[in-house]
């Protein structure tokens, strides 16, 4: 006969809690033992139970797909052999372990990343080194503080971005090859943008005009550097789909309506520059446009 045993020794020769054990007597996954003089009497059989189930759920299976399994192993002794449904649930467990791993693995190099952050005395920053940099040349180059401060609300928004994994470092190197002439031009852009509010009505139009033609001269005379910016991003950005959201975002950088509407302006040289960089492998597009599946690429 199999030695008696309270609960509270169950569960410590399983490693357990008898909270877990009353747990799985509530399921169903083991049985209630009788009790003697009020008290419930374990054997080792419950023993081995326990431990049964506590292998089965370290391997990933759920209580109700461990039950499944243990009860066809009830009606068909010897070595257990599991059913189909049995077996579709283990190979769901399997790629969800591999999900989670492949989790870890990316939480894993975040953790690194910040670790180097750190460690080099950068502070923890989601933004590339290289883009850092970037905005560290165009705040030394900017005099005007209205600009300027529409210059570090644009910084703050490509933290964001960059949270979300939407700045690749690849977009640090690019920048690094913009001119003393390209950083003017975009000091230039920032500083009308900022007091555009202040233009008399009769001459507005005539600056959203300039504006859009200042960079889209620009972006003609460095077309090669611009469509390699916009390569650069994450393929789903490069979609008709993702450009009304990316551009609700704008209203970040701005504060009033004529700001708004300059930057709307903008739109058709976006729209060229994502149709001139619709080259990319269409395996790319597929594979991280998840944020827009029932969109077609361009």
């Amino acid at each position: 006969m199999d030695r008696v045993l309270r609960i509270s020794d169950c569960a410590k020769l399983t490693g357990t809690t008898v909270r877990t054990i009353r747990h799985y007597h509530h399921v169903g996954l083991l049985p209630v033992p009788g009790r003697t003089g009020g008290r419930r009497e374990y054997e080792l059989t419950h023993v081995a139970r326990v431990l049964r189930i506590r292998w089965l759920a370290d391997a990933g299976l759920s209580l109700d797909s461990i039950g499944v399994l243990l009860a066809e192993e009830q009606r068909t002794p010897g070595p257990l052999r599991p059913d189909a449904e049995s077996l579709h649930d283990l190979r769901a467990t399997a790629r969800s372990i591999e999900e989670r791993i492949s989790e870890l693995r990316a939480q894993h190099d975040r953790i690194s990343a910040l670790i180097g952050m750190a460690e080099s005395g950068r502070g923890l920053r989601a933004l590339p080194a290289g883009i850092e940099l970037f905005y560290d040349r165009l705040v030394r180059a900017v005099s005007d503080p209205e600009a300027l401060e529409v210059l570090r609300r644009e910084q703050r928004l490509a933290e964001l971005f960059a949270q979300r994994g939407l700045v690749p470092p690849r977009l640090g190197t690019l920048v690094e090859q913009l001119t003393d002439e390209d950083v003017a031009l975009i000091v230039e852009f920032y500083t009308r943008f900022a007091h555009i509010a202040e233009l008399d009505e009769s001459a507005i139009e005539q600056e959203y005009e300039e504006l859009t033609a200042l960079m889209l001269d620009w972006t003609r005379q460095h077309c090669e550097l611009a469509e390699e910016l916009v390569r650069a991003l994450p393929a789903w950005t490069r979609r008709r789909a993702a450009l009304k959201p990316l551009m609700a975002f704008t209203v970040l950088l701005t504060s009033d309506a004529r700001q708004r509407e300059a930057l709307h302006r903008l739109s058709p040289i976006v729209m060229e520059l994502i149709e001139a960089a619709a080259d990319s492998p269409a395996a790319a597009d597929a594979s991280q446009a998840a944020e827009f599946p029932d969109e077609e690429p361009i």
